[in-house]
Order: C-alpha cells, then structure tokens, then sequence
C-alpha cells in the first residue's frame, strides 16, 4: 500500500514535532484528528513508515550526538580511564555490529563463525583490560 502524502507527514510528525499522535494528525490536516490518530495508529504501513522515520532521524542526528558524546569522553583528560574504555567498547561494538549487518546483506552463504570467534576474544581481552583499569582506579593495583 501506497502512503498518501498526507499519510507521510502524519508519520514524519510523530517522530518529529509532535507529542502526541493527534497533535501529529492535526498538523498533518486531518479534519478528526482523535479518530483519524487512532485509525492511522493501526496501519501497518503507517507503522512502517514512522519506523523509518525514527531510523533516519537516529541515523541523522541521535548516532552523531552519542558518537560525538563518546569521543569526548576519550579525548577529555579528566575521564577516567575505565570510563574511555567502556567509550571505546561501545564505539567499536556499534561499529563491528553494523559491519556485521552489512557483510550478512551482501553475502548470504558468507561464513562469520571466526568473526563471531574474533570478536569473543576481543570482548574477552577489552573486558580484562577494563576489569583491571577498574581496579586501578580503585587502587588493587599499583
């Protein structure tokens, strides 16, 4: 089913602008917009487009924000250093999970069991760091 251009706003909206699906029909022209909210709500290709509205507004702006946040946390001297690591974990799980999402979609038949190893060993390695950094700065060990 096709969206109507009104349909998209609608959905452009409750991601954006609005707090409430009724204030987003309102905005979108709807005459009802109690009932045409509730009706909408209901859509699954209503449900489908305000789900790809919320991704493009992450991807957009909340990821940057966030990355932008967690760089700053490595880059400040004042953060501790268990704090740099678990910004540098979450950074590099993000990454890793999208490129893993990416070679899944290009390459059906490929293979990632010794990715998957990989990437135990290193969670197991940055987890040992980070145990051992946490001590430090809790002063077990000199």
């Amino acid at each position: 089913m096709t969206l109507s251009d009104q349909e998209r706003h609608f959905a452009q909206l409750v991601v954006g602008e609005c707090n409430t699906i009724q204030e987003a029909a309102k905005l979108a022209g709807y005459t009802d917009p109690d009932k045409a909210a509730k009706k909408l709500i209901r859509q699954k290709p209503i449900l489908q487009a305000i789900k790809a509205a919320q991704t493009a507004f992450l991807d957009a702006s909340a990821k940057p924000l966030a990355i932008q946040a967690l760089a700053q946390i490595l880059t400040n001297t004042k953060s501790t250093n268990t704090d740099k690591i678990k910004a540098a974990k979450t950074i590099l799980d993000y990454d890793l999970s999208a490129l893993s999402l990416n070679v899944r979609q290009q390459q059906e038949d490929y293979s990632d069991a010794q990715a998957i190893e990989d990437k135990r060993k290193e969670d197991q390695s940055i987890d040992t760091l980070l145990a051992r950094v946490e001590a430090e700065d809790q002063g077990d060990i000199e």
